[in-house]
């Protein structure tokens, strides 16, 4: 329930129109923070990225049938995946599957062996994603969103799975690092989006209740719920480009 934050009013605007979702909040009071998923809530990002793990996997043979068996999104399935352990798992079922061509068994005797086979796949991955998601369409409102947000002096942080220092990399390319308080990221030394939340109350001095943590995916709801934090979902779902109907509605929302 959005009263129970107290002195923080939340107008919360929602549009539905072809599996599109728009979602705009209005805060008026400056005693609040704002948490914001990034893949598929600021960007669209998950089926590119799909489509690149797909990408890497299929030059294997039985790499698509490998993949298929990994924790590849963490969204779904609530247990924390990160492009390293996708891949490391990944590397490790690839040599122990059988049934494999002599062409591929020689391949794979003549690379590496599994734990650095998941490094290079990983880093592989990290590359062709920053690449691809620099210039990913952003789902629509997400700029206006930050710049809202920004003007009217409501801390923003990016909390995102991704590790960290490439979702700074990404931030600074699509220059957002003006509009954002700061960047948090998956770290190496593990933690999750929850321990972001904590670390964001910690960094304005704000409690539980007066943090929003805006996402798609069941482990923003699972981290939020940890957290003890709101929790808004979004989706953009089968997202209809130009859509002038949820472009209008935004650019509404923006005037409220």
């Amino acid at each position: 329930d959005l009263h129970a934050l107290g002195s923080l009013i939340c107008f919360v605007l929602v549009c539905k129109r072809s599996g599109l979702v728009a979602c705009m909040m209005s805060v008026l009071t400056r005693a609040c923070a704002i948490s914001l998923d990034l893949d598929d809530t600021l960007i669209r990002s998950e089926a590119l990225k799909r489509k690149i793990l797909l990408q890497i996997a299929d030059e294997w043979e039985g790499g698509l049938q490998v993949m298929s068996g990994v924790n590849t999104d963490a969204r779904v399935s609530g247990v924390k995946c990160t492009r390293h352990t996708i891949f490391r798992e990944f590397a490790l079922k690839l040599h122990s599957l059988t049934g494999l061509s002599a062409a591929a068994l020689a391949k794979l005797q003549a690379g590496p062996p599994p734990e650095a086979l998941g490094q290079e796949l990983a880093k592989r991955y990290s590359d062709l994603v920053e690449a691809a998601l620099a210039d990913a369409e952003e789902v629509p409102g997400s700029q206006q969103l930050l710049e809202h947000l920004a003007e009217h002096q409501i801390p923003v942080y990016i909390n995102s799975a991704t590790p960290q220092d490439a979702l700074i990399s990404l931030v600074e390319r699509r220059g957002w690092m003006p509009l954002v308080a700061h960047v948090l990221g998956s770290p190496a030394t593990g933690g999750d989006k929850m321990h972001n939340l904590a670390k964001i109350a910690s960094l304005e001095r704000l409690k539980p209740a007066e943090i929003i943590h805006v996402g798609d995916g069941d482990n923003d709801a699972d981290a939020a719920t940890r957290f003890g934090c709101h929790f808004l979902r979004v989706r953009d779902q089968n997202p209809v480009q130009g859509s002038g109907h949820a472009t209008m509605l935004y650019n509404r929302c923006l005037q409220t």
